[in-house]
Formats: C-alpha cells, structure tokens, sequence
C-alpha cells in the first residue's frame, strides 16, 4: 500500500486552512498546515522534498504567497503550486510563472478538487 500524497497549505488564515486541510483528507490525501511561508521552507515536508503539492495564499505577513513561488521556481523545485487570494491584484490576475492553478477566495470545492486532481495525477 502506497503513502497518500502530503499537500502543504500555507495561508495566515487559521479557518482557511482548517478548511483545506478536511478538504485533501477527505480526497484521501495528507496535509499539513502552515501559517506562513517561513515556516513552511523551515519545515521537514519542505527540506526533504516529501510534500507533493503546495496550496498557498498570496498575501500573507513576511514572504506572500508569489515571494514563495519565486523561490521555488529560482530552486528548480519541480513542486505543483496552486495560489489562492481573496485579492488579486491587477499584476496577478493572470496565472503567475509556476503556478499550475491560481483561484480567487472563495472558491469552490469542486474547483480546488480540479487543481488537486491534476497536480497529483503525476
């Protein structure tokens, strides 16, 4: 029997996260939460490459969400990245350079479920 595949969810929004992390369970996957993008570059899931997918928000304090996409992308990391925002500005409202899904909060289930199903279908 196969390990589910881990999904990170960085966002500063406790209830969001709450929110996503039922969500990739109930699609049989793991998750584990972070509140912002330092911890989640600090964390074990991140340094060991264990994490299969990364659902982060765009505006968070410290680094946002395209800070994060930017590193990622400047390490080769080959990480499916989906971003979220309630507030996308005019400068992100086309997908940004690495992001395989881009969603405005609130989305729905069925569309987070699409962007999972393909960032994990590999």
């Amino acid at each position: 029997m196969s390990t589910p595949s881990l999904v990170a969810i960085v966002d500063d929004e406790a209830p969001i996260r709450a929110a996503l992390n039922s969500l990739v369970r109930v699609l049989g996957y793991q998750a584990v939460e972070f509140d912002c993008a330092e911890a989640f570059l600090a964390s074990a899931a991140y340094s060991h490459s264990q994490c299969q997918c990364l659902i982060v928000d765009v505006q968070m304090p410290g680094m946002s969400g395209l800070e994060l996409l930017d590193k990622l992308k400047n390490e080769a990391n080959p990480l499916p990245v989906i971003i979220i925002s309630a507030h996308f500005e005019s400068k992100t409202k086309q997908k940004p350079d690495g992001a395989l899904c881009m969603l405005s909060k609130p989305f729905s289930a069925e569309q987070m479920i699409a962007c999972l199903d393909e960032a994990l279908s590999a």
